[in-house]
């Protein structure tokens, strides 16, 4: 780094694009009763909105690393950021055009979301640690907090719209910040980040050729799955089935996604002293426990309170996982957590896609006690996983999460 190098532009374009993302990820569920009531959406039509992501993600999280030889990390942050933009004007867009067209308005927003996650994940996680060396780990851990903040914030603010009959705007709005935040990006002096920095396997081990970096892929899949229904649904479920009113819809999926931000947060200074395994197999139990908990709450207070309690039973299983596999891979984080965004994508994809297709003969109250079998998949995945470890020369190691979470 050169004596006139300005970091505030990067760090303002970084720190600010997490926000804008999570808030752009969320944006669809947190508006989904508004939409299905708009244009009649069938069950099965809301879960198809969300396969373009999941396919959109994998050829994002694959084609990251090659294109940042190509293109360098900071044109592929900005391509990520242009796609939130357009993801944003595509979900404004929907709410004008006739149902059809805004079904497929919603797919482009779904798809561009999926490609701006896949191909920003790993410019996003490496630029914290160049742009504050010093403390890389708290700088990392501070935009993963960010992210998961705007995650937080998405619902209350397009409710709060909403409910002022100003949903459109809360959305262009939205589009005009990150509108700022993509310019902002293309004219800031950003540090050199390296190819196999910013997402790229080309070392000598390659993890895509073990078993155990797949396993950990199949639970990412599985984990996303759970946690797609707890919050995809979460609107239709508090609404339509529950028959409370947005506001509450609105402030339990709130507090799913703060109970997951703060637990997330928490963990970072807890796995200090524990693995991560330990979280990887404690959490599950308490996933299938708020599975069973969500069909028995009868109230508004009992709805938004096991609501948060689903989303601290997820909150560390995910980057404690990424930080699972990448013991075995220590030069490999960036990469590592790039395809593990990819699984999560395809989880959270998948899952809403296949609720949707089978909630026209079942409740969503049902599928929640159908899903406890998936934190128990988690689990014996686990078990396969430490057995192939234990034969294998590359063993799992304690693995430090603090930069991962």
């Amino acid at each position: 780094m050169n004596h006139s190098y300005n970091g505030t532009g990067a760090a303002f374009s970084v720190y600010a694009g997490g926000l804008i993302l999570g808030m752009t990820l969320v944006g669809v569920p947190a508006s989904s009763a508004l939409l299905k009531q708009l244009h009649g959406f069938s069950d099965a039509q809301y879960g198809a909105i969300y396969l373009p992501q999941l396919l959109s993600a994998i050829v994002g999280g694959v084609a990251g690393g090659m294109l940042t030889n190509v293109l360098g990390a900071k044109r592929l942050l900005t391509i990520a950021l242009l796609c939130l933009f357009v993801a944003q004007f595509a979900l404004a867009a929907s709410v004008t055009l006739s149902p059809e067209h805004a079904l497929s308005a919603l797919m482009i927003t779904t798809g561009c979301i999926g490609l701006g996650i896949g191909l920003g994940s790993g410019p996003l996680n490496a630029y914290p640690v160049a742009l504050f060396p010093a403390v890389s780990n708290t700088a990392l851990t501070a935009l993963h907090t960010i992210v998961g903040v705007g995650m937080m914030l998405a619902p209350i603010y397009l409710s709060t719209f909403a409910q002022h009959d100003n949903w459109l705007l809360g959305v262009l709005l939205l589009s005009a910040a990150t509108l700022i935040v993509l310019l902002t990006a293309l004219l800031a002096d950003f540090p050199h980040i390296s190819a196999s920095e910013a997402a790229t396997g080309a070392t000598e081990v390659r993890p895509a050729r073990h078993s155990l970096f797949w396993i950990c892929a199949a639970i990412a899949v599985i984990y996303s799955v759970a946690e797609g229904i707890f919050s995809n649904w979460a609107m239709l479920f508090i609404q339509e089935e529950r028959g409370l009113d947005a506001a509450t819809a609105s402030l339990a999926l709130t507090c799913f996604w703060g109970a997951l931000t703060g637990g997330r947060l928490l963990a970072s200074f807890i796995v200090i002293r524990l693995p991560p395994l330990t979280f990887l197999l404690a959490l599950p139990p308490l996933m299938a426990a708020a599975f069973f908990l969500l069909p028995l709450a009868d109230s508004a207070a009992g709805t938004i309170g096991a609501f948060a309690f689903a989303g601290f039973a997820c909150s560390a299983y995910f980057p404690m996982l990424v930080a699972y596999a990448a013991g075995a891979f220590p030069q490999q984080v960036a990469w590592i957590a790039s395809m593990m965004i990819t699984a999560q994508m395809v989880g959270i994809g998948l899952g809403t896609y296949v609720i949707g297709l089978i909630k026209g003969t079942a409740s969503i109250t049902s599928l929640y006690y159908a899903a406890t079998t998936l934190p128990a998949a988690t689990l014996i995945l686990i078990a396969i996983g430490r057995h192939l470890a234990a034969g294998n020369p590359l063993r799992l190691i304690k693995a430090s999460s603090a930069r991962l979470s």
